[in-house]
């Protein structure tokens, strides 16, 4: 399934800062493989002093078939996302695309970043009045970040299992 993804500036701070961050203190949106690697030669090392920053996080996302959850079916990959408040002290991997917390990036003025900076699921969110947000419903996030981690996902579970032997002692 190819998707076609389209990046549209849909950042309304007057939308936006009323809201306070609602999603941004649940769960950050997660980057596109591009935005992280971007052609890096040492992407593990890179990778990794950002997760040792406390900046990102590996996290698995979980696709199912439909909204019935049925064993073996389900489709699950890691991808990068900002690490939150309580991700970045303990957790290298958190499941179900739920990350616990606010988002290392949320100010009390908003994102630290500049939008086009910013994750890419957290590029497509579009706010609404009323702090209700929605993503456009033509695009399936999920197959879309399915297919650009695909082939990164040696990679990731790699440094997992690396962070995992460093730094599991410690939790």
């Amino acid at each position: 399934m190819n998707q076609k993804v389209i990046q549209i500036k849909n950042e309304n701070k007057d939308i936006c800062t009323p809201c306070g961050g609602l999603c941004c203190k649940s769960t950050p949106g997660s980057y596109m493989p591009q935005q992280i690697l971007n052609g890096e030669i040492n992407q593990f090392e890179v990778v990794n002093k950002m997760m040792d920053d406390g900046l990102v996080i590996i996290n698995q996302i979980d696709i199912y078939p439909d909204s019935n959850v049925v064993i073996g079916r389900t489709r699950s990959f890691m991808i990068i996302q900002p690490a939150t408040e309580i991700t970045k002290k303990w957790s290298t991997m958190t499941s179900n695309g739920d990350n616990f917390g606010k988002c290392v990036h949320l100010t009390t003025t908003g994102c630290s970043m500049r939008f086009d900076e910013r994750p890419y699921v957290c590029q497509q969110l579009i706010p609404l009045e009323g702090g209700e947000c929605h993503y456009d419903p033509s695009i399936n996030l999920n197959e879309v970040l399915y297919e650009s981690w695909l082939v990164h996902q040696p990679f990731l579970q790699d440094l997992r299992d690396h962070r995992w032997d460093k730094y599991a002692t410690r939790l």
